[in-house]
């Protein structure tokens, strides 16, 4: 699973998901909803402490990027590490059509 293997990969990194913050959103395309919420409990499961969630599950990949960016602004504890877009680019979409997860974590 790719959400498991980045989350394994961080950690063995050094990177504080206990406690930390995820951002995980997506563009709408067919189960972006239902992806959240498995990823958010994937999440909860590696013991990150806070997930932002665009409103519905919604945000572009450029918004997405400049939230996660955010952390260089100083949050205080609260910054995220990164964050799974929801997205598969340019592809088309729908319930027989593309569906990717990217990470981001710049």
């Amino acid at each position: 699973n790719f959400v498991q293997s980045v989350l394994d990969a961080l950690s063995s990194e050094g990177i504080p998901l206990r406690g930390g913050t995820l951002v995980i959103s997506g563009d709408g395309r067919y189960f972006n909803a239902q992806a959240i919420q498995i990823i958010i409990k994937m999440a909860a499961a590696a013991g990150v402490g806070r997930v932002w969630c665009g409103t519905g599950g919604l945000l572009s990949t450029p918004a997405m990027s400049a939230v996660i960016r955010s952390r260089a602004r100083g949050l205080k504890g609260m910054a995220p590490f990164g964050g799974f877009i929801l997205s598969a680019s340019h592809n088309p979409g729908g319930i027989e059509e593309d569906f990717g997860i990217k990470y981001n974590c710049e």
